[in-house]
């Protein structure tokens, strides 16, 4: 699953690239988030069951909403080190700084 080329606008972000994501980040129930580099994020929890998905386990959503969600997880976030146990390749989504 990749979605490396496509864009899309959203009405929130504008002109974004698209993410396949898990149902889990959408709804907020993520505990953590894998971000692969080939636009896609996972849950901690759908990669512990990563056999048992199907396509429909993922919507798509731009990269902004993406970011927006990855923001709520990480309010509870106090240090580099939450947030490295809280988001894995959390670079990919640019300035890492904002996050810290």
């Amino acid at each position: 699953m990749s979605l490396d080329s496509d864009v899309e606008f959203c009405e929130k972000h504008g002109w974004n690239g698209l993410w396949l994501v898990c149902d889990h980040i959408i709804t907020n129930e993520a505990e953590g988030i894998y971000i692969a580099e080939n636009n896609v994020a996972i849950c901690f929890r759908c990669v512990r069951s990563i056999k048992k998905l199907s396509h429909k386990d993922f919507v798509q959503i731009c990269g902004g909403c993406l970011r927006d969600h990855v923001g709520e997880l990480l309010q509870n976030a106090h240090t580099e080190g939450d947030i490295n146990k809280m988001v894995h390749g959390i670079e990919r989504l640019g300035n890492r700084e904002k996050w810290i």
